[in-house]
């Protein structure tokens, strides 16, 4: 059940993914099996994790409250077929 989450989700990045510099970035996502957590990337820098108003997902946000990725914790245990949904805040100005 959560390897087709996984998988669905993993295919839906990655169909939307922008290849060209001038319109789009590069979206980086890990999978852990062992650690059961997934893990996606919008931007690779300097950061820390802070909890979101969901208890499995987790964002990662660069020091001026940036939204750099986020994290999607006990994957296996997630409900197929009900998404996820959490909004990623950045920090006011």
């Amino acid at each position: 059940m959560a390897s087709q989450l996984i998988r669905r989700a993993l295919s839906l990045l990655f169909h939307s993914k922008e290849r060209s510099c001038a319109t789009g970035k590069e979206v980086s996502v890990w999978y852990d099996k062992e650690a059961d957590f997934l893990e996606v990337f919008f931007e690779r820098k300097e950061g820390y994790f802070r909890e979101t108003d969901n208890d499995a997902v987790m964002e990662k946000v660069d020091k001026d409250g940036n939204v750099l990725g986020f994290s999607i914790l006990k994957v296996s245990g997630l409900e197929s077929g009900k998404p996820i949904s959490v909004i990623l805040k950045t920090q006011a100005a």
